[in-house]
């Protein structure tokens, strides 16, 4: 018998599983320094915009948090710098 399960079913739970473990790292490299939303897309190859769905989950979860505006040094431009290290949220939290 072959299987019956929509083929769509099963790359969706592939999807869910790429999904959490890009999670996990974009949150794990957010906790290391501050940094921008492009500066963890080049550091860990996840393109930016799932970096701004990721960083917007986090907030939710308030789990990240924006730490201070400043000009990122890739592009130049303002940006905010965010950050998952609970000591940090503490010291300089700019999100209330």
């Amino acid at each position: 018998m072959h299987n019956t399960a929509a083929p769509h079913l099963k790359s969706q739970s592939k999807d869910t599983k790429n999904w959490q473990k890009q999670l996990t790292i974009v949150k794990t490299a957010f906790g290391s320094t501050p940094a921008t939303m492009l500066m963890i897309a080049r550091k860990t190859g996840i393109e930016r915009a799932n970096i701004c769905r990721y960083v917007a989950t986090l907030r939710k979860a308030g789990a990240i948090t924006l730490i201070r505006k400043g000009f990122c040094p890739i592009t130049g431009f303002r940006a905010g710098f965010f950050t998952t290290n609970i000591a940090q949220f503490r010291e300089g939290g700019l999100e209330g």
